[in-house]
């Protein structure tokens, strides 16, 4: 069994299929020098665990490698420009085979979990931060034309809820999943709107 083949078969590690893909997108070995001490796969999936679970480095646990050598590749990784790299590319490969709305048919504004692509606009000043990060966003393809930039749907929560937040949404055909605050819902009920509801939605008898 290989070094990177002995690395696998943990849960939620990378499969060996996700690996082929994964790893000709990878930084190539110095020629030079002496070889890897330590199996990369597992060092990829000790940053992964970590991420995904949010312990202290020092807490990955041993089958992936050292504590410090998996936060040593995390970090020279992030000032290499390697983990935009692999974004990048993996989402290209993707969306050139399957297209855009495999990848972000959704777009979750300052959300912790969700099964969409996740973005933060920040705590301070939220509301009117959600268009320059939606204006920000660009997922490419190999091949021709341009970058897809909006999705179909966008969820936030109701620190985001306003009117001018789902003016620029409609104008851009962005559904939107927001929740509405108690204010503005006394408001429409004190104008008799039917809470939740825009005036334009409101068929007259």
């Amino acid at each position: 069994m290989s070094r990177i083949d002995s690395c696998a078969g943990h849960r939620h590690d990378l499969t060996d299929a996700q690996w082929e893909v994964l790893a000709p997108f990878l930084p190539e070995a110095p020629v030079g020098g002496r070889p890897r001490r330590y199996c990369l796969r597992g060092l990829v999936d000790g940053v992964r665990y970590r991420a995904r679970t949010g312990c202290p480095w020092r807490d990955v646990l041993d089958r992936y490698g050292p504590w410090w050598r998996i936060h040593a590749l995390f970090c020279s990784w992030q000032v290499c420009g390697v983990w935009e790299h692999l974004e990048r590319e993996l989402t290209a490969s993707v969306v050139t085979t399957q297209g855009p709305e495999v990848v972000w048919d959704e777009v979750s504004v300052d959300s912790t979990t969700c099964r969409a692509r996740v973005l933060s606009a920040g705590q301070a000043a939220d509301c009117p931060m959600i268009v320059p990060v939606l204006e920000a966003i660009r997922v490419a393809h190999r091949g021709r034309g341009r970058p897809r930039r909006y999705p179909r749907r966008e969820l936030a929560d109701k620190a985001y809820s306003s009117q001018a937040n789902r003016v620029w949404l409609r104008a851009h055909r962005i559904r939107a999943t927001i929740a509405v605050t108690a204010d503005q819902t006394a408001h429409r009920r004190a104008r008799g709107m039917p809470t939740g509801l825009r005036r334009r939605d409101v068929q007259k008898p």
